[in-house]
């Protein structure tokens, strides 16, 4: 280094040395001052290191006191350098500057430890006491918001904690807990909150259905991603059971609180058919979104009949095999069954026949079909497709003790009941036999005589088919034919009514021993057995468990029987002894039980009254058993405040399943319109007398009200095929309609979509305005057999002449045909000759070569002596030629080789072959010429 630089180097340092010397005595006092306390705030602020750098995250009272401190000297040290002059001022206020950092973190050490251990802590517990209560409620989400908003308040302040390894201390030793507590809890929240928000929704009085379908969506991604989510949380941390635990009541109330929203938003829908789906050959089950009235579509429970006009199932295309051809109601029987909740109806094809569904069928349902809240069905028509390849199965084989058979029941229905049927490895020698009603799903035969009660015994059931000819798979398993030691009991007896009494025995009892019943038991008044006549006792034909018994008590008229003047009896029951059998041939001992009975010397009370299903009676429920027939002098019935002519009838619905409570009042035929109740505000008036109940106790006087819609006062529309004629409808009004609206396509549907474009609409000569013709246009349908298919027309919008009635909305079966011509897409010479014709759908082999034109740069085959045959595979002709004398031979071995459809027939100008059709019948189109490939 040189001298010079030496030199300058050391002047530099003799400079440093002397920064602090001030100009005079004052000066000097002032430096030292400053100085001294802007370094003392230094060295204690570093003093702070060792506090806010420590992961105990705890504030001592050593790290509050030197806290403290340190605030107060920089708070000292900036007083000196307030007024401080010197030049050296802006480095010692960099270095107290310094020193606020180190206060600074401090600062923000404290802040953390002191909401950590506070808020964040408190907020915590109450939503763990929450998780630990399991309760969900706007508590519970007030507090979880609390969590949430402490969480981030938290995270702000550990984000400005010094140290990357101190905020990780931060957030494992507290912020981890918090946020699990969270976690543990977010999607019961958000499920709470959304159900929460779809029930406000779902009350309001214009209701967004896409809306609150979206949300039910969103709901239940958000359940999908809650079992994901958990699981993976439960292996991120295996040894804590705080981690998403189990909530078991707040997920039942969750899932009751979705229930119930859901109920109430179908509540909102219109009823449809959801889906139509084919289960095996003979069965097809419609499912609707909403439950349906069992009235509405089956007339017959025992049965299962279909309620005429409702259901129609139809082969698309006519098959060869005729057993596929299944057309109700045309030709076949198909029967009904309703599934508990009423959204499911399985219908199936009389399983004592040999029809069976394989392929296409069309399934319409009409809208006189309804829910259980009365609103109508859109009417429906659709298509199903059934291949049956499924072995039927046996699905359950039990001993009933009460008719002592065996019965077993298959998964669908079987042909005929199976050929063999082994108990304990022998051949069952009683009839098998199926149960009625039962749609050949279950078999029963009686116990052998072999076995023994109270054992366990091998059975083998094969050897049946199903409709389609699949084999029932063979089944082995055990039945137990229970046996039991034990004596049959009394359990209790109880008041039916004024003169009945029920007696519950525990166990079943045989059938067909009502009179041994009925001897074995004295019923004992005021000390004296009462007469054997006046007794009656019969099992309960309405408890199919056999261990109900009814009496009935007379020794009297109605209403006293054997009362007298009092209002109640006390009666015993004495049973004989060893008489009554249990259905294990178990011996009653002899008992006795004593029932008191009340006197019913209060008539029946009016519960509801009720347009019936005919729209014509009025049916009125009491609230018990009333007598067959009511007064109907002291009935008055009124429409709108004025009193019509006295009913025409008065009947009880029915004898059971509470029919027995119904009053059914027919009206006096003039005061109904084509049958029906006209609209209006009815009101029945029951004089007392009216009716009386199953003991002569006479109702009192009340008038009840209902409002009639009036069908027969609304326009109503039939419908049928113009002349028979597939594609071609009659519409028929009720009255005459305005034109601008009946001859309005946007008012009709075909399938539920518009009518094809094209479609030709006009009034029926000399019907104008009382009858519609609607005409599809050529190249619109392409399903149906020429004879015609199922479709659903229908009509909504048309409105009176008059101007002052709306069609009611309706649909109802038509028949469609394909009219859709098939077109040659490709062809080619398979060997010189066969010709193998593509089209674009499933062909024909009707063939005439006079639909064909084949020609070449050879010339034009001129057919005289070649013969032609032709075989179908889907949509190829194959066609194999034999030729004769003329120039087939030369034409098809010519280059540029072509083939073309022609317009043949009586009509050569509707574009279509004469004898070429597709598989629905339908003629190909003519005039499409394609090169032939060899």
């Amino acid at each position: 280094m040189s001298k010079k630089k030496v030199a300058k180097l050391g002047l530099t340092a003799a400079v440093a040395a002397t920064t602090f010397v001030a100009a005079n005595p004052a000066d000097a006092a002032s430096v030292s001052q400053a100085e001294q306390a802007v370094k003392k705030a230094e060295q204690n602020a570093k003093g702070l290191v060792k506090f806010y750098s420590s992961e105990d995250l705890k504030v001592s009272a050593e790290f509050t006191a030197s806290y403290n401190n340190v605030r107060k000297l920089i708070s000292d040290a900036k007083a000196q350098l307030a007024n401080y002059k010197g030049k050296d001022k802006s480095q010692l206020e960099a270095i107290l500057a310094s020193a606020e950092n180190h206060q600074a973190a401090a600062a923000r050490y404290i802040d953390a430890v002191g909401i950590l251990n506070g808020k964040l802590v408190e907020s915590t517990k109450a939503v763990s006491a929450y998780i630990k209560s399991q309760e969900l409620n706007a508590d519970t989400v007030a507090a979880y918001d609390t969590l949430s908003a402490e969480i981030k308040k938290a995270e702000a302040v550990i984000g400005k904690v010094r140290g990357a390894q101190i905020r990780k201390a931060f957030k494992d030793s507290f912020l981890l807990d918090a946020k699990l507590t969270r976690e543990a809890l977010i999607y019961e929240v958000s499920q709470y909150q959304l159900l929460n928000q779809i029930n406000e929704k779902l009350k309001a009085e214009k209701v967004d259905l896409k809306e609150v379908q979206a949300d039910f969506a969103k709901l239940d991604r958000l359940k999908e991603r809650a079992v994901d989510i958990k699981k993976a949380g439960k292996e991120l941390y295996p040894d804590r059971d705080d981690v998403y635990p189990t909530h078991t009541a707040i997920e039942q109330q969750l899932r009751k609180s979705e229930a119930d929203a859901k109920e109430a938003y179908v509540g909102k829908l219109d009823p449809v058919v959801e889906s139509v789906s084919a289960v095996n050959a003979k069965q097809i089950v419609v499912t609707f979104n909403k439950s349906i009235k069992k009235s509405t579509v089956i007339s017959n429970d025992t049965t299962g009949a279909l309620v005429a006009n409702t259901i129609s199932v139809k082969r698309t295309v006519t098959d060869s095999v005729a057993n596929k051809n299944v057309d109700y109601p045309t030709t076949d029987t198909v029967t009904g069954s309703l599934s508990e909740d009423g959204k499911s109806l399985t219908l199936t094809v009389d399983a004592s026949t040999a029809k069976y569904l394989d392929g296409s069928y069309s399934v319409t349902v009409a809208n006189s079909v309804k829910a259980t809240d009365g609103t109508a069905v859109k009417a429906f028509a659709g298509t199903v497709s059934t291949k049956d390849e499924t072995k039927p199965e046996v699905t359950g084989v039990t001993y009933d003790t009460i008719t002592g058979q065996v019965e077993v029941t298959v998964s669908e229905p079987i042909t005929a009941v199976p050929e063999v049927v082994r108990v304990d490895g022998q051949p069952v020698t009683t009839p098998v036999t199926f149960v009625a009603n039962k749609n050949q799903t279950k078999v029963v035969f009686a116990k052998p005589t072999s076995v023994d009660s109270g054992t366990t015994k091998s059975v083998e059931i094969s050897g049946a088919v199903d409709a389609a000819g699949n084999i029932l798979t063979r089944y082995t398993g055990n039945v137990t034919f229970t046996a039991d030691a034990a004596a049959p009991q009394v359990e209790s007896i109880t008041q039916l009514s004024s003169n009945k009494a029920k007696i519950v025995f525990s166990k079943a009892l045989p059938t067909g021993s009502d009179a041994t019943i009925d001897g074995a038991i004295n019923v004992i008044l005021d000390g004296t057995p009462m007469v054997a006549g006046d007794v009656t006792a019969a099992l309960d034909a309405d408890d199919k468990s056999n261990r109900t018994v009814v009496v009935t008590l007379a020794g009297g008229a109605a209403p006293n029987y054997f009362y007298g003047n009092a209002s109640s009896k006390t009666l015993t029951f004495a049973f004989a002894n060893e008489v009554i059998t249990d259905v294990f041939g178990k011996k009653l001992e002899s008992v006795t039980k004593n029932v008191t009975m009340t006197k019913d010397v209060t008539g029946p009370k009016v519960v509801s009254v009720a347009l019936a299903d005919n729209k014509t009676d009025l049916e009125v429920t009491f609230d018990e058993e009333v007598a067959a027939a009511g007064t109907v002098a002291n009935i008055v019935l009124r429409k709108d405040g004025v009193a019509l002519t006295t009913p025409a009838t008065a009947t009880r619905k029915g004898a059971t399943k509470g029919e027995e409570k119904v009053l059914v009042i027919t009206p006096a035929a003039g005061d109904l319109v084509n049958g029906k109740l006209p609209k209006g505000e009815y009101s029945v008036r029951l004089e007392t007398g009216a009716i009386t109940d199953a003991h002569t106790n006479k109702n009192s006087a009340s008038t009840n009200t209902v409002s009639v819609d009036g069908d027969a006062a609304k326009l109503t529309a039939s419908f049928a095929n113009a002349g028979g004629t597939p594609n071609e409808f009659e519409v028929t009004y009720s009255e005459d309609v305005a034109t601008t609206s009946a001859l309005n396509l946007a008012n009709y549907t075909l399938d539920g979509s518009a009518l094809p474009a094209g479609t030709d609409i006009y009034f029926k000569a000399g019907q104008a305005n009382r009858v519609v013709v609607i005409k599809l246009p050529k190249e619109s349908i392409n399903i149906g057999a020429q004879a015609g298919t199922n479709a659903r027309l229908g009509v909504n919008g048309v409105q009176s002449k008059s101007g002052d009635k709306t069609v009611e909305a309706k649909s109802a079966t038509v028949l469609v045909a394909d009219n859709t011509a098939a077109t040659v897409q490709s062809a080619q010479l398979v060997g010189s000759n066969v010709l193998k014709l593509t089209f674009n759908e499933n062909i024909d082999n009707a063939f005439a070569i006079a639909d064909l034109e084949i020609k070449s740069d050879a010339g034009t085959f001129a057919v005289s002596d070649t013969t032609a045959t032709a075989t179908k595979s889907g949509k190829d002709l194959v066609i194999t030629f034999a030729p004769g004398t003329d120039n087939y031979a030369t034409v098809v071995a010519g280059a540029n080789l072509k083939v073309k459809t022609l317009d043949t027939g009586a009509d050569t100008t509707d574009g279509l072959t004469a004898t070429l059709v597709d598989a629905n019948g339908y003629a190909v189109k003519a005039g499409v010429q394609v090169n032939v490939s060899k």
